[in-house]
């Protein structure tokens, strides 16, 4: 299987924590970044960007919204792979997007309840549609306390840059939080 060690690398973490029953997410996310660098998946990015993922996961009034920021990804990198991750609701409309190369639905909303088993989902998931795409660039163009999955899949893809924003002191952009 691809990415055996990867994978296991995130199974014995997440059972860890399940026997702790406590997480300390700084310790937690500064583990995954290292084992995302030993598998090489955030060397510097390319001068020439092959591969973009975007995620948004809400609602199609905001993906219709977001189709303009899609048209200038495709603008400014023409000969990328545009790979979209939007909500189950939306991917009828966004699957007919023209700025897209391929589209994958999660169900982004259903992001509540315990937080490995939110952790193992989005591993899942990037495990089985991104993580042999290697991304260069991550786009999250999406802002709330509803991103929370949004976040996560993007900084789980593996890309080697994420860009996007969100409103969680806990969370940083690189995915560890200072202490």
């Amino acid at each position: 299987m691809a990415y055996e060690e990867l994978n296991r690398f995130f199974r014995e973490k997440i059972k860890a924590c399940k026997a702790e029953k406590k997480i300390h997410l700084g310790k937690f996310f500064s583990g995954i970044e290292e084992e995302f660098q030993r598998e090489g998946f955030r060397e510097p990015t390319p001068q020439v960007v092959e591969n973009i993922l975007i995620v948004r996961l809400d609602v199609i009034g905001d993906f219709i919204i977001t189709s303009g920021f899609i048209r200038e990804v495709r603008n400014n990198f023409p000969k990328a792979r545009i790979t979209l991750v939007v909500s189950k609701l939306v991917y009828p409309v966004a699957e007919m997007c023209p700025y897209v190369n391929e589209v994958f639905s999660f169900d982004g909303k259903n992001f509540t309840g315990n937080f490995l088993n939110i952790l193992e989902r989005g591993v899942n998931f990037c495990r089985q549609n991104l993580w042999d795409k290697h991304f260069s660039l991550a786009f999250c163009p999406q802002f709330g306390s509803d991103n929370l999955g949004g976040l996560y899949l993007t900084y789980l893809s593996g890309a080697r840059e994420r860009i996007g924003y969100g409103n969680f002191p806990y969370f940083t952009w690189l995915g560890v939080p200072k202490d």
